[in-house]
């Protein structure tokens, strides 16, 4: 399963839902990896304070993102992805079509 956190806008919480909803499938006994395709990287470095055993992916790069997806599905049955505040390529592309 991918839940990714998408906005055009910035500062709507997409990275902090991302944060919490990671640590919390983790804490539920959920195999559980995190994307963080944000520029500022925030997800990442939460979530190592927060859940420091969830597999963290930091990747802006579409075509590294997609071939990070599908690693990442063959350990964690839940990918959450931490999107860029802009409808980019990265956003739009890679994890909308996965919808």
């Amino acid at each position: 399963m991918l839940i990714a956190f998408v906005n055009q806008k910035g500062g709507v919480g997409k990275t902090t839902l991302a944060v919490h909803l990671a640590a919390w499938l983790h804490d539920a006994g959920r195999r559980t990896a995190l994307i963080d395709a944000d520029g500022q990287a925030s997800s990442s470095s939460w979530l190592r304070v927060a859940a420091p055993e969830v597999n963290i992916i930091v990747e802006q790069r579409a075509d590294e993102l997609i071939e990070s997806v599908g690693r990442l599905a063959e350990t964690a049955e839940c990918i959450v992805a931490d999107g860029p505040a802009n409808l980019s390529e990265t956003s739009y592309d890679q994890f909308l079509w996965m919808t």
